[in-house]
This record gives C-alpha cells, sequence and structure tokens, in this order.
C-alpha cells in the first residue's frame, strides 16, 4: 500500500504541478494509508482499489467492449481504481488514471472525441482508438484548471467523502 501511495502522490504531483505561460499551480499531497474505515475523516479524498465487478456495478456509462479503470463521481472526494491499474501505478506504467479520476472530483467532466487527444480528460479507450498512447495523455488546459479552482472556491465540491456509505452499502449488499 506504501508502494501505491508513492505512485499516486507521484502521478498527482507530475500532472497538477504546471509552470507555463504565466500559469503556476503546484500539487501538494497528504496522503496516508489507513488500516480501517475509521480513520477515514468525513473530509479526506479517499482513494479505494475495488475489482472489475466493483467498478462495473458503480459505472453509469457501460459501453461494449470497454474495461473500467476507474471512477469518481463529479465533485465528490471518492475515488475508485481496478487491482490491476494500482499495480501498474506502482510500476509506473500508469501515469494518468488517478490523475483522470481526481479531475472527475474535482468537477472536471469528459472531453469530447474531437478535442485534443493529449488532454487528461479523454476517455483511454478514446485515445487508443485514435492510435495514441494514453499514457502521455496527461495535458490539463487553462480552462479546466480555472474550471477546478472555480468550483472548489464555490462550494461546487461535495467536501464530505462518500466513502462510509459507499463501504456501509457494500457490507449490506454482499
Amino acid at each position: 500500500m506504501n508502494a501505491l501511495l508513492a505512485g499516486i502522490t507521484k502521478q498527482l504531483k507530475d500532472v497538477y504541478t504546471i509552470s507555463r505561460g504565466g500559469l503556476v499551480t503546484e500539487m501538494n499531497c497528504n496522503l496516508r494509508v489507513v488500516s480501517s474505515v475509521d480513520d477515514i475523516k468525513s473530509t479526506d479524498h479517499v482513494f479505494q482499489v475495488v475489482n472489475q465487478a466493483d467498478l462495473e456495478s458503480e459505472n453509469s456509462n457501460k459501453f461494449e467492449n470497454v474495461k473500467v479503470l476507474g471512477n469518481s463521481t463529479l465533485g465528490t472526494l471518492n475515488i475508485n481504481i481496478l487491482d490491476e491499474v494500482a499495480n501498474r501505478i506502482i510500476t509506473g506504467k500508469d501515469r494518468r488514471t488517478i490523475a483522470h479520476e481526481f479531475g472527475h472530483s474535482a468537477g472536471l467532466p469528459h472531453m469530447g472525441l474531437l478535442e485534443d487527444m493529449n488532454n487528461l480528460m479523454i476517455q483511454s479507450w478514446h485515445i487508443q482508438d485514435a492510435g495514441k498512447d494514453p499514457s502521455k495523455a496527461t495535458f490539463l488546459n487553462n480552462g479546466q484548471i480555472n474550471l477546478m479552482m472555480h468550483n472548489y472556491i464555490n462550494g461546487k465540491i461535495n467536501k464530505v467523502s462518500p466513502v462510509r456509505s459507499f463501504l456501509f452499502k457494500k457490507i449490506l449488499t454482499k
């Protein structure tokens, strides 16, 4: 779990620390591994490693032959990633899934097919269909960064983690 924590921290810092054209942002991460749901504060961002069935049951956008790698609801503090993605983050082979889902938690929607294929918020399978490498699609434009800041400042981000209700629902349904 500590190796995953290091990989998540690196990915978030690599994508969200920006210095270009007068725009400067710095990502500071203060992540920790917890051993109990009771150790999670209601205001914590939570990264959960789940299996494929859990992701598919939580995913509202089902596409034929598309494997869901992670999910997050716009503006919430909970991010789910597939267990095999966690392994790719640890090895450095996945450089965008956490950052992409984090973008959703900051209120960024998916970008359209005709947008820049280097953008972080394009879904991986669109990038692959265009014959490009998804791991290189980590760019955020100034408008997206401004939208994230606007969402946070204006309270459009749910500052209470839904992890407890998510886990409680899972316990009740198993």
